[in-house]
């Protein structure tokens, strides 16, 4: 078990519309990961699911490499993006609106 408590910083770049959210980041009042699980929050109806605006991710593999959406592969990020969200993996992302 990994404790995400001090992992949960979001960094918003407005001149190109994205963030950087790091795993341990909650939905404000609600419990839930940003992320986790496809990222059903308050504002689903208006811009639908948070994992369908992932670009990209970190994610660190079993031997302690770093691994962005290219270097991890096309199935690791869909797994990792709510693919299998409950077990997969956890993750910092960057988003586009």
């Amino acid at each position: 078990m990994i404790d995400l408590i001090n992992i949960r910083s979001i960094d918003i770049n407005l001149a190109d519309e994205s963030a950087w959210i790091q795993a341990g980041a909650t939905l404000g009042l609600c419990p839930s990961r940003v992320i986790s699980g496809g990222g059903f929050g308050t504002l689903f109806r208006k811009h639908g699911l948070a994992a369908d605006h992932v670009v990209d991710a970190y994610l660190i593999d079993v031997n302690g490499r770093i691994l962005n959406r290219k270097s991890m592969g096309e199935d690791i990020f869909w797994a990792i993006r709510g693919g299998s969200a409950a077990t997969f993996g956890r993750r910092s992302h960057k988003t586009h609106s």
